[in-house]
């Protein structure tokens, strides 16, 4: 009984084998049934319209600080190495993976939030974080933030990078204005920016504005 989910994965054409990357919430008890309630509103078909009435369930989640990525090597024919976690404790979602053209370098970025149990009661704590694997080493760096002021970008999510050198590449992702409210998720679509940040030599650069609301 495992739970795992949210897969990427990018292949080298010069070596023939890919990294896929995933999710797993490394607790067997991946569910958490919390002491408190949540309010939610029910929609009812009344004689003046609709009534909307507060209902307050038991709170159930998924226990994301039990979160980690784990990467894995493969070919054509499958598997070429086991599984191995690459992430620190904390929030551990959204892996995004790129190959340099080369096929000796791997890097893999993802959302990291080290502070809360979930990403939807505040939208401040997070970070993305990068590691990067060597093929002649066959190993994976430790994990370096991204920004290095993260709630100037908060509720950062969705990364996605690609490489054009060992170390050259570009990084895009979406956040939320500087000012949002900390309790603003963003998920339902709205409020939402995308930035890109160039990667020099191993470093990312400021993130620019792309698109805007």
């Amino acid at each position: 009984r495992r739970a795992d989910g949210r897969t990427a994965i990018a292949g080298s054409a010069a070596f023939e084998d890919a990294i896929v990357a995933w999710v797993r919430i490394q607790d067997r008890e991946y569910l958490v049934r919390e002491a408190t309630t949540t309010t939610i509103y029910e929609p009812t078909a009344g004689p003046a319209g609709v009534v909307f009435t507060p209902e307050h369930p038991q709170t159930v989640r998924p226990k994301l600080e039990t979160s980690a990525i784990f990467t894995r090597r493969v070919g054509f024919d499958g598997p070429l190495a086991g599984p191995r976690k690459i992430s620190l404790e904390g929030i551990n979602v959204q892996p995004a993976v790129a190959f340099s053209p080369s096929g000796a370098t791997a890097w893999c970025v993802w959302v990291h939030d080290p502070e809360h149990l979930d990403l939807v009661g505040s939208n401040r704590g997070r970070n993305l974080v990068a590691s990067v694997w060597t093929r002649a080493t066959d190993s994976w760096t430790e994990p370096q933030p991204v920004l290095g002021l993260p709630d100037d970008y908060p509720g950062v999510l969705e990364p996605s990078i690609a490489l054009k050198g060992e170390a050259r590449g570009l990084l895009v992702f979406n956040a939320l204005p500087r000012n949002a409210a900390e309790n603003d998720t963003g998920l339902n679509g709205t409020n939402r920016f995308v930035y890109l940040s160039r990667l020099e030599g191993g470093v990312f650069g400021e993130p620019v504005l792309v698109h805007g609301v």
